[in-house]
């Protein structure tokens, strides 16, 4: 056997591991979109905040009217007299009623199974095909991306707001790619912005990301040959478009006056989701997927960056990257988004790169070994994630394994019991068979739980729609909850006549020793206390 014999057979070897070794891979990739459909189903319906999600659906679509007062407490009129509240994401929680109607609970985590592949799976592939990423690389950094997000899984308005944030990046990545029909993108832009701010308040998030996005391309150098003029006049009716199309709401303008009291109450630093990482949530697995991506979107672009020159790699991929990055760390209810917008600054910065790389320069090439880069090539032949097909199997994939949890292995209640929240579930029967009246007062957790089950025989004092019900009533429910200050003089004012608080909350001793109080029901999760006849 001479040489040229020898080489060609290691060739034939070669291309047969590889061949191997890319079926593995999209095998991989399709169990990998089966597998987020089983976390949906296993962690979808652990908030309790579906319960008046779904609640207010079913008050909607019962009415066929938004409510003009809140229909599920007593202390929002007291506060608020003749001032309806501003449901931000009233779609979504008629969207959630339909599918619940149509097949309960099960349907709930097969449609956030479907929601989430499409969002985090299909969009983010085809978008990093589409820019020239290395199909390994792009895997990586897509399977990163949903790790990094599968602790906030949950069936709640942000799961749309996930998914018009894919579509809006795939917008900006179309307009940033060269010419295309003004009117198209315009109407495009425009009809994505009317459903995203009915659907969720995410839609601003949307809007900085372009305002970001039209400041760098505006700021920038232009292409050679590329009319400044044209492009300018473009960003300026994208922007105007997308602003304006916000205000096709039934609140108008004033949805964007409720934005600063959503984004920045003081009671926001209260809640855990809300806050910045810390050292001690390192000894957890739940955010080293997200340290990890960083990481490797970090280095991406300072490779890149000392490679090539950060001017060519672009303003707009280094700000959002390592911006959203910081956000992420900052605020970890921002981790899906973060995440999403880190794939996006990679896609734009290779775009970025192979309209302003000179010829010698190889493009997509990350400087791995020739095995990767081989790998990456060859996996073109056996998968296409901008292809109709794949991007029809994998949400299928995610609503089959959501399915098959919901049908064999766990059983669906709302909500589900999880270590940062057990529902008092005998505590609630208790209260249904009691047929108890009168002003309540509440944890605010257990009357999501009471609006969803007694939504119409007991009013709630406070629920976890915090920014509805505002500073003042949170403060004197913080006050009272915790035994402190005036505590009694204020539950006399709001003339409440039973308790249903945690057994850990020092209120549910303390009334112990107040006059004129009994205690009907305790258990280790609940208690639940009434007013005598004599105060």
């Amino acid at each position: 056997m001479n040489e040229k014999d020898i080489t060609s057979e290691d060739n034939q070897q070669c291309g047969f591991r590889l061949a191997w070794l890319c079926r593995l891979t999209v095998g991989a990739l399709l169990v990998f979109a089966f597998t987020v459909g089983v976390f949906a189903a296993g962690l979808g319906l652990r908030d309790p905040d579906t319960c008046w999600l779904l609640a207010l659906g079913d008050w909607i679509a019962e009415h066929r009217a938004l409510p003009q007062t809140d229909p599920f407490s007593y202390t929002y009129a007291l506060f608020h007299p003749g001032k309806a509240p501003v449901l931000y994401q009233w779609l979504t929680e008629l969207a959630f009623h339909f599918v619940h109607k149509l097949s309960g609970l099960t349907g709930l985590v097969v449609l956030l199974a479907a929601v989430l592949a499409y969002a985090f799976i299909c969009l983010p592939l085809a978008q990093l095909r589409r820019s020239s990423v290395p199909d390994v690389l792009a895997i990586a950094l897509t399977c990163l991306t949903v790790l990094s997000t599968s602790f906030h899984f949950l069936a709640r308005p942000e799961i749309f707001s996930y998914l018009f944030l894919g579509l809006w990046i795939e917008l900006i990545l179309q307009v940033d790619s060269g010419p295309k029909s003004q009117p198209a993108i315009l109407a495009a832009a425009a009809l994505m912005m009317i459903l995203w701010c009915n659907f969720h308040s995410g839609f601003a998030l949307g809007l900085t990301v372009l305002v970001v996005y039209v400041a760098c391309r505006l700021t920038a150098k232009p292409a050679p040959g590329a009319g400044k003029g044209s492009q300018a006049s473009l960003l300026i009716k994208l922007l105007c478009c997308s602003v304006l199309a916000t205000a096709l709401n039934p609140w108008g303008v004033r949805l964007w006056r409720y934005l600063p009291e959503l984004f920045f109450m003081p009671f926001n630093g209260r809640i855990v989701e809300l806050r910045s990482l810390s050292v001690a949530d390192l000894s957890e697995f739940t955010y080293y997927p997200y340290i990890a991506l960083t990481a490797l979107v970090a280095s991406l672009m300072l490779w890149r960056c000392r490679s090539i020159g950060w001017r060519s790699v672009g303003l707009f991929p280094l700000l959002t990257a390592f911006g959203w990055a910081a956000a992420g760390l900052c605020c970890r209810r921002l981790i899906p988004f973060s995440a999403l917008l880190m794939l996006a600054a990679v896609s734009c910065m290779y775009r970025q790169v192979k309209m302003a790389a000179p010829a010698n320069v190889r493009l997509g090439q990350p400087s791995l070994s020739c095995l990767l880069s081989g790998w990456s090539r060859a996996l073109k032949r056996y998968y296409d994630p901008t292809s109709a097909v794949f991007n029809l199997s994998v949400p299928l994939l995610a609503m089959l394994g959501a399915y098959m949890v919901a049908l064999n292995v766990v059983a669906l209640r709302l909500p589900q019991s999880s270590s940062a929240f057990r529902p008092p579930v005998e505590a609630v029967k208790f209260l249904a068979r009691a047929g108890l009246s009168g002003r309540l007062f509440n944890d605010a957790q257990f009357g999501d739980l009471i609006i969803w089950q007694l939504g119409k025989q007991l009013p709630v004092f406070i629920d976890t729609r915090y920014d509805m019900y505002g500073e003042r009533l949170i403060a004197d429910y913080l006050r009272i909850i915790s035994a402190t200050d005036n505590w009694r003089e204020l539950v006399d004012s709001y003339a409440i006549d039973l308790v249903f608080v945690s057994a850990s909350d020092r209120l549910s001793s303390e009334l112990k020793t107040l006059p004129g109080w009994r205690e009907l029901y305790r258990d280790e999760l609940a208690v639940i206390a009434q007013r005598g006849q004599s105060k």
